[in-house]
């Protein structure tokens, strides 16, 4: 009998292209799970931010909260926005909760140099950008990695304003940037730490990476797939993949 290997392996690679576009071809899913999960939302998210800001306020330490403790944060901003309709099985609604704590999110296309974001809150921040709590990101940076800001300058907020009992002053002017280098402080990591909680949940992310690999057995698509389902860029992907299952997440 001959084998026609030609044939044979233009047979696999269309098997195998076929398996891929199971998994790159993520829009569709994502549009039937919204449909199917979608939910009037009973009350605000207001509520529950307002229970964590008091959390952290009466411990007042929450400036020396380690990443472990920060993820923690995270998940139970996670559980109760849950609570409230926002989507617990698809991209983090990063803007939604945000603004649940009283923090406008905008854009700016000229940002200081080295930094792709910061957050301005107390001082003179009312008045220059009429709210006394803003984070900006830069807008000629990928939207994908603007998410990561924002999720990065809420850490901030919570763990280095409200959780730092030097900042009881209303009169206090609080800034905190996301340096594009230069992330090995602690409270860079804490605060990234955060932010990949917030955006990719360890349970989920561990969830949809054991499917990606057992539907595409390919490390590369798994990066693309989880990158399209969790809408951040594919290095906070690869880094989040050594967080999780070689650094415990935190």
């Amino acid at each position: 009998m001959i084998v026609n290997i030609r044939l044979f392996k233009n047979q696999e690679r269309d098997v195998r292209e076929r398996r891929m576009a199971k998994i790159i071809d993520i829009d569709l899913y994502i549009v039937q799970r919204k449909k199917k999960m979608e939910k009037r939302e009973s009350k605000t998210f207001n509520e529950y931010a307002e229970k964590i800001v008091s959390l952290l306020e009466n411990d007042g330490n929450g400036v020396e909260y380690t990443p472990e403790q920060a993820v923690g944060v995270a998940g139970e901003i996670l559980r109760m926005a849950s609570s409230v309709g926002y989507n617990n099985e698809l991209a983090t609604p990063i803007v939604k909760i945000i603004k649940g704590f009283g923090i406008d999110v905008r854009r700016a296309k000229h940002m200081p140099d080295n930094n792709s974001g910061v957050i301005y809150v107390g001082g003179r921040t009312k008045e220059v950008y009429g709210s006394d709590r803003v984070i900006f990101t830069d807008s000629n940076e990928p939207f994908e990695h603007q998410r990561f800001v924002m999720a990065h300058e809420l850490a901030h907020y919570l763990f280095d304003f409200v959780g730092n009992p030097m900042n009881r002053n209303a009169d206090c002017a609080f800034e905190e940037t996301y340096p594009r280098k230069d992330h090995n402080s602690e409270r860079e990591i804490r605060a990234n730490r955060f932010a990949a909680e917030l955006l990719m949940p360890r349970n989920l992310f561990v969830k949809q990476y054991n499917y990606a690999m057992k539907e595409s057995d390919n490390r590369i698509y798994t990066v693309k797939y989880l990158a399209k389902y969790f809408q951040v860029k594919e290095a906070s992907v690869e880094k989040r993949i050594y967080e999780v299952l070689y650094d415990g997440g935190y």
